[in-house]
């Protein structure tokens, strides 16, 4: 039995359950004990902060109802149309008539909107004796005009005309006014906003505001209470006796800018006012609830804690320590693997199921390396037959027109520049059919166009004339082999050819950036590029020259624009093919 000892002590497994006793279960277990004793605090403070950002969010979503309440007042108190109404209710009675009209339409219009859900009914006292009142009937009639034109608040809104005056909550008899709702005043001012004209008064419906409280009413261990200056809460419920005399000796009944937290043994209660409005948030958080609740949840997670530590730590710690080296093993030779080297192989000489998994491993990586070098020999395989089948269906196209112009050449012209021609056809045959290569240099390209326009020249009596322009520094720059034949052919045959004037041809190359454009112009015909496209059009492009071009450009490298095609009718057309700069073929 201590030979058995001795022996785990000094074993990798027994010092690793010796560091794991030393070194995570003892300190776990000892910082419970200790946490255990300030748990409480520590919960309490998270709860303060969790409900202070809580309340926080409410009193930002109740200051947004409330500042969009006030913009849909501004809406009315900006219009021209009351203005006008008015300041024209003496001087001229019609306009004044048609303005009230026209804003009694716009007001019914905005209370479709759900903006206006919350407007009661809307009043307007010109100081010139005009009376308007706007809304459902039934509230509006509900509003008594003396009791409006009586209140301290029109008053007030009188002395400060360049502000809203909000009342507090209104819970009175319907003889007055419409219970459970907020009014607005302000002066409306005339177009010059210099004198004061009238007096606008908004009734609003508290169900907007009680919507949002409501939403928030939902927690156990908290209280929302929204108050007016006249400590009238929002939902109508009263707050507690005790909660309102704590208040009340730092709001002072007076709406001021206030952030307060007060703080006892069994509560925290947060005042955050809304002086703008006349309202003041209060929060009641009741921390013997949250006691209560994680006293219970920590201790059930202590005893569940220290129960699993002590079930699965020799377990744990023998399973690591068994597979710790031979998973180090395999995860460094998958990391090999994931930067592209297929030839790397895990070494674990085990019999157990993580020795069939390295076996498996390596299978699998030797088999990938095989399948990717297989992939991409086929991949060039199929590119030089792509390449070799794209160009074969030029070549006997392109034959029979020079062998025809040969024809026509020899009856029309006695056989004068026979030699001429054959010479240039030679040297094209040979670049077809001997050179199989796909790709040669723009320079060699540039040769063997030169020998086809030779051919064509004769053919038309020098009808038209072909410039180069090929910059020194792309001549080295390999090419797609006939890339620019069947552009100037195109040119030729469907460009200057049927133009009634002596044809001009420009072939130019140059590199830009790291990309070689080749691209051939033409004083032909011309065609509108928005009518058809490349493939539909019947006076242009129609052989099958530039589409073999297009699937021999994107054989060769997806990436490039391509074939782009600028003309207009009866000018010109340009066309141009970008290709990717490359040193070597």
């Amino acid at each position: 039995m201590i030979k058995k000892t001795l022996k785990l002590k000094n074993s990798l497994t027994g010092k690793a359950i010796i560091l794991f006793l030393l070194l995570v279960f003892i300190p776990t277990f000892l910082a419970g004990v200790i946490a255990k004793k300030h748990i409480l605090d520590i919960v309490q403070e998270n709860a303060s902060k969790d409900y202070e950002y809580y309340l926080d969010n409410f009193q930002a979503q109740l200051s947004h109802e409330l500042f969009e309440t006030k913009m849909n007042a501004y809406y009315v108190y900006l219009d021209l149309d009351l203005k006008k109404a008015i300041t024209s209710y003496i001087r001229n009675p019609l306009e004044s008539s048609s303005a009230q009209k026209k804003l009694e339409l716009k007001l019914k219009n905005y209370r479709i909107s759900s903006q206006f859900s919350n407007v009661n009914a809307i009043k307007i006292y010109g100081f010139n004796g005009l009376k308007m009142s706007f809304g459902d009937h039934v509230f509006s009639d509900s509003i008594n005009d003396k009791w409006v034109l009586n209140n301290h608040l029109y008053d007030e809104a009188i002395k400060n005309s360049n502000k809203f005056i909000w009342s507090n909550i209104y819970r009175g008899s319907s003889k007055d006014s419409i219970p459970n709702t907020i009014s607005i005043f302000r002066v409306i001012k005339d177009r010059s906003y210099h004198h004061d004209i009238g007096m606008l008064y908004i009734n609003l419906d508290l169900k907007l505001f009680e919507t949002v409280l409501n939403s928030y009413k939902n927690r156990e261990n908290g209280h929302i209470y929204v108050l007016d200056s006249s400590l009238n809460t929002l939902s109508g419920e009263k707050i507690p006796k005790e909660i309102l005399e704590k208040i009340t000796t730092i709001t002072n009944h007076e709406p001021t800018n206030i952030s307060e937290k007060l703080k006892d043994k069994n509560t925290n209660i947060y005042i955050k006012s809304l002086p703008k409005y006349n309202l003041t948030t209060i929060g009641v958080l009741d921390l013997k609830k949250v006691n209560d609740k994680s006293y219970k949840l920590f201790n059930y997670f202590s005893w569940g804690f220290i129960g699993f530590i002590v079930m699965t730590s020799f377990f744990w710690l023998s399973a690591v320590t068994k597979l710790l080296n031979p998973i180090k093993e395999l995860q460094k030779t998958t990391r090999k693997v994931r930067n592209g080297d297929f030839t790397a192989q895990a070494s674990y000489s085990g019999k157990d199921e993580l020795a069939e998994l390295t076996r498996d491993f390596n299978f699998m990586v030797r088999k990938i390396d095989h399948l990717i070098k297989s992939e991409v020999a086929q991949k060039e395989r199929e590119k030089d037959a792509e390449y070799r089948a794209l160009q074969a269906q030029i070549n006997p196209h392109f034959l029979y027109n020079t062998l025809n112009s040969i024809r026509w050449m020899a009856i029309i012209q006695k056989a004068d520049n026979i030699k001429a021609v054959i010479e240039a056809l030679a040297r094209l045959l040979r670049n077809s059919t001997y050179k199989m290569n796909a790709i040669i240099t723009i320079a060699e390209e540039v040769e063997v166009l030169k020998d086809y326009v030779a051919i064509e020249l004769i053919a038309y009596n020098n009808k038209f004339d072909v410039v180069y322009n090929i910059d020194n520094d792309v001549k080295k720059y390999p090419c797609l082999k006939f890339i620019l034949q069947p552009l100037v052919e195109n040119a030729i045959f469907h460009g200057v050819l049927p133009s009634n004037k002596f044809g001009e041809i420009i072939v130019e190359a140059k590199r830009i950036n790291q990309s070689v454009w080749l691209s051939v112009f033409d004083n032909g015909v011309g065609f509108d590029t928005n009518e058809k496209s490349l493939k539909g059009e019947k006076n242009h492009f129609n052989s099958i020259g530039l589409d073999t071009l297009n699937e021999r450009l994107k054989a060769y490298n997806s990436g490039v624009s391509g074939i782009i095609i600028e003309s207009i009718p009866n000018q010109y057309t340009l066309v141009k093919v970008e290709l990717p700069v490359m040193e070597e073929k």
